[in-house]
Order: structure tokens, then C-alpha cells, then sequence
């Protein structure tokens, strides 16, 4: 029975990564953003980033603008917090340039198994040089803004903490704050896979050095400020309340919502 469902797990995983893989490269078009392709460095090959320039950034050309970088969920599109919220109506009175990169399934962390893939690098540094090369973004700290959705959330929580000196504040929204906690599961071989590809086995040092709980507790100073948000009904809550009160005792300027 059990190499039955092993059996299937491992079908099952095979089928999503072919999904997965044709869903990358489906063409995406949103009428407000413009996508930029570019080589990183980290990764070593050619990726994207979409971005959402400030009204009358053209008229102002000595003007430079705050960033805010938007990272989207697992499975879903860089765009996805354009096409599916009003996110740009939000940023528009503040006048912010919105950048949203490709971090595929990576959960934002340099992979503890595929040596190539070092996405945490790819946000951190090759995005952000490549944005203050190519537009007018404040080259500094109080200038970057991090924030994500699900997936993204988890990454911009654990990068805000790994790098405080980059970014001024950092927004979590729904975020699977625990998931370098996950096992691995037979009801979600997909999850199970990529939980790790990205992080290594359960007490790897990849997940230790990822896992927002203690990274809360390193006592890092300046910090940027977090936004932790998660919905009351979403089963996600609970971690998140969770990783709140981690954040209060332990001086973690933040405000949950």
C-alpha cells in the first residue's frame, strides 16, 4: 500500500513540474507595466522583471522615485498583484515606481540543492543594480520598499531579516512564515518537492538560515519596519499570529494586522 502511494506521489509530482513549466512560459501582457529582460548574475542566465513607472516620469526627468518590490506567490505570474488587486491605484498618490521580478517556485532562497539556482542573491542584488542602472530609483535604503503575497511574503519577511541594510520597510502579506518547518507530505508531493529543492532536508542549515522565527531572534539592529498581514479566515492565521508575537518579544519593529 505505501509503495502504491509513493508511486503516486512521485506521478503526481512529475505531472506539476510539467505544468509548472508550461505555465512559466506562458506569455504574460498587462497593459500598464512594461517587462524587462536582463542577465543575472546570480543565476546565470537571462530573467525578467516587470515594472509600473510613476505618472509623469518622463516630464520629470531629474526626479528619482521611491521602489517598491512586489514578490508574487507560488504558481502564480510576477504580475499577479496588478492583475488580480488594485495595487497600482494604492502606489499612484505616492508617486512609487513598482518593480515586480520572476522568483518561480524558489521560495526567494539561494537553493540547497540546485547550486544554480540562488534566487535570494537574484532579488537582493542583480534586481535592484539592474533597476537603479536602467531608471530613476532612489539608490538607497529608505528609497526600497520589499513586500509579497503568500510565497513572496515568505521572502520579503526572511530577506527584510537576512538584510535589514537594503530595504526601508517590508510588507508580508498571508505568508507561510513556517515553511521551512514543512515535512514532507504524500497529500502535497508538488509542495513536498520544492519545500526541498529550495531548502534541503528537515535541519538542513539552509533552513535555519531562512526560517523567519529565528532569524526574529538574532536581535539584528536597524531593522526595517514590518507589515504582517493575514486574513482571519485563511489557514495561515495562525503561523502568522504566531510569528507576530515572536517579532514582540524580541523588538521587532512591525504591526500585525
Amino acid at each position: 500500500m505505501k509503495k502504491t502511494i509513493f508511486l503516486i506521489a512521485v506521478a503526481l509530482l512529475c505531472l506539476g513540474v510539467i505544468l509548472w513549466h508550461h505555465r512559466a512560459e506562458e506569455k504574460i501582457e498587462v497593459a500598464e507595466a512594461q517587462e524587462v529582460t536582463f542577465h543575472s548574475k546570480s543565476l546565470n542566465r537571462d530573467m525578467s522583471y516587470w515594472v509600473v513607472l510613476p505618472e509623469g516620469y518622463q516630464e520629470h526627468p531629474s526626479q528619482q522615485y521611491p521602489t517598491l518590490y512586489m514578490l508574487h506567490g507560488h504558481g502564480g505570474a510576477p504580475t499577479e498583484s496588478i492583475q488580480y488587486s488594485h495595487l497600482t491605484d494604492y502606489v499612484r498618490p505616492y508617486h512609487w515606481m513598482l518593480i515586480m521580478p520572476d522568483g518561480k517556485d524558489s521560495y526567494y532562497t539561494n537553493s540547497a540543492e540546485k547550486a544554480g539556482d540562488r534566487f535570494e542573491d537574484y532579488i537582493v542584488r542583480d534586481v535592484v543594480a539592474d533597476v537603479e542602472a536602467r531608471f530613476r530609483a532612489m539608490p538607497n535604503r529608505n528609497g526600497r520598499f520589499l513586500a509579497g503575497i503568500s510565497m513572496g511574503g515568505f521572502g520579503a519577511e526572511k530577506i527584510g531579516l537576512r538584510h535589514p541594510e537594503i530595504y526601508r520597510l517590508i510588507g508580508a502579506l498571508s505568508s507561510p512564515a513556517d515553511a521551512t518547518h514543512r515535512k514532507f507530505s504524500y497529500r502535497r508531493p508538488i509542495n513536498s518537492y520544492v519545500f526541498w529543492k529550495d531548502f534541503g532536508p528537515m535541519d538542513s542549515q539552509t533552513r535555519r538560515e531562512n526560517d523567519p522565527f529565528t532569524l526574529a531572534r538574532q536581535k539584528k539592529s536597524s531593522l526595517p519596519f514590518f507589515y504582517l498581514s493575514c486574513g482571519a479566515q485563511d489557514n495561515l492565521a495562525a503561523v502568522d499570529r504566531r510569528l507576530a508575537s515572536v517579532f514582540e518579544e524580541n523588538g521587532v519593529p512591525h504591526v500585525y494586522r
